[in-house]
């Protein structure tokens, strides 16, 4: 009996410390953050202002990959850029937001390889050419190519599981291409849901 309310306790106090945790990565202008049933108001606003001030940043492109986490009033800032000083205006963005009193930057730098870069061009036009163009062609593209030593890595939303397939074969054949790491994730028109960690 006493082993069995020591659980019960330990279970209440586990739930009691539980995070809710709000994460998007990549940020994209057309996909939303969705409040679930239990996200907290603060974070919700704290990672609908950051993912505001994320996407106002000049020279984000396509090829890179900007993320976020909010737990409490701590922002984590994720992804992969080819342009080291984006990392530095993320940050300084994110630390803009009101209620943000902690930023730590995850964001890593992409070696300026040259074999890279074509293998970024050719993939991006194969994804258009390959019937996947309405995630690709527009001021706001939904998947994101992130090459780095002949390694493509694609992230960002499709709306069906058949799309998220053709992105990796479309994308397997773009030549000198070492491997292709397939990290989309299929959403509703609604748009991202706050996970609970």
């Amino acid at each position: 009996m006493k082993n069995f309310v020591i659980t019960i306790l330990a279970m209440l106090l586990g739930s009691a410390t539980a995070w809710c945790q709000i994460s998007m990565d990549p940020v994209v202008p057309d996909v939303q953050i969705v409040p679930g049933p239990s996200t907290d108001n603060t974070e919700l606003h704290i990672a609908q202002g950051v993912r505001h001030e994320l996407l106002m940043l000049n020279y984000y492109t396509i090829f890179d990959d900007l993320g976020f986490t909010v737990r409490g009033t701590h922002v984590t800032l994720t992804g992969a850029v080819t342009n080291d000083d984006l990392a530095k205006w993320a940050v300084a963005a994110a630390k803009r937001v009101e209620g943000v009193e902690q930023v730590t930057n995850k964001i890593e730098g992409l070696p300026p390889l040259t074999q890279d870069r074509p293998i970024r061009f050719e993939a991006v036009r194969r994804l258009s050419n390959g019937g996947l163009a309405h995630y690709i062609n527009s001021s706001s593209p939904w998947i994101h190519v992130v090459v780095r030593g002949g390694y493509i890595r694609l992230v960002g939303y499709v709306s069906s599981e058949s799309d998220k397939k053709l992105a990796t074969v479309v994308v397997s054949q773009v030549p000198e291409v070492f491997g292709v790491k397939n990290e989309l994730q299929v959403v509703s028109s609604k748009g991202v849901t706050p996970s609970k960690k």
